[in-house]
């Protein structure tokens, strides 16, 4: 079939099953651990259009690719202010994180695990990702400027950048995605699933 051949659906057209071309079947549902599963697939995405964009797409792409990244922090944020939960560190003072879209809200609380349940380790992690999160968060405090062009009463949203270097924007998050990672492992190392 020709790539630019103009397509419409059809009759029978189903968006989600099995084919037989298997090999472009995703298999959901068989990764335990679903908030690492989200995360991962997020960020990603990300790589992938930052890698494989062309010079003229990167005025719409830009959109998709900080949403993408904005969301891996996000969830990654959630999964260990979860097992932070189970840990039972802060339970006292439990935001509704599941619900909660901004991420300096859901970073407040991921510090305090970070620092009870890694200790020593904290330091490593909390100075450099404490400086870029809040970048994120003054940039798209809560996860609509790259989804929308109007906030939620219709107002156009406005950016205080003109410009984002979408290489840059993957290369940081890379090194933020790697610091969020090894948090997520040693607290799950904590609780016992890493074994």
């Amino acid at each position: 079939m020709n790539d630019l051949e103009y397509k419409l659906p059809k009759n029978g057209d189903q968006l989600f099953k099995s084919d037989e071309d298997w090999w472009h079947d995703a298999c959901i549902g068989l990764i335990e651990q679903e908030w690492d599963a989200y995360a991962i697939g997020y960020k990603m995405a990300g790589d992938l259009l930052v890698k494989h964009m062309e010079y003229i797409e990167k005025n719409f792409l830009v959109f998709p690719i900080v949403f993408l990244y904005r969301h891996y922090i996000e969830l990654r944020l959630k999964e260990i202010i979860k097992n932070g939960y189970l840990l039972n560190i802060n339970n006292d003072n439990q935001i509704h994180y599941t619900k909660e879209h901004s991420i300096d809200k859901l970073w407040n609380e991921t510090k305090k695990i970070i620092k009870e349940a890694l200790q020593e380790q904290a330091k490593r992690y909390v100075a450099p990702l404490d400086k870029l999160i809040k970048e994120f968060s003054k940039v798209d405090p809560g996860s609509y400027c790259f989804r929308y062009p109007v906030d939620t009463k219709g107002v156009p949203l406005k950016f205080d950048i003109s410009h984002i270097n979408l290489r840059n924007l993957s290369e940081v998050i890379e090194g933020m995605a790697n610091l969020l990672d090894e948090v997520s492992i040693g607290i799950s190392e904590n609780l016992g699933m890493g074994e």
